[in-house]
């Protein structure tokens, strides 16, 4: 499992992603958890070199793969 802390971004605090369930979990600093399913790897790659990560997720995340809430 890959991961990630963001200590500089007011909307997210980390994100995961397990590679063999393309499975990407992204952590908000609200405190609600999210799963988006099916995420290539090349997506995770592009969320880590974004400038801003909040934004990446707004754009590139949401609206575009399937979600669970966790928590």
């Amino acid at each position: 499992m890959n991961y990630k802390e963001f200590t500089n971004s007011s909307q997210v605090k980390n994100i995961c992603y397990n590679e063999s369930t393309k499975e990407m979990d992204v952590l908000f600093v609200a405190g609600k958890k999210y799963r988006y399913s099916d995420v290539p790897k090349y997506v995770w790659e592009s969320a880590l070199a974004a400038e801003s990560i909040g934004k990446f997720i707004n754009s590139e995340i949401k609206n575009k793969y399937q979600y669970t809430l966790i928590s």
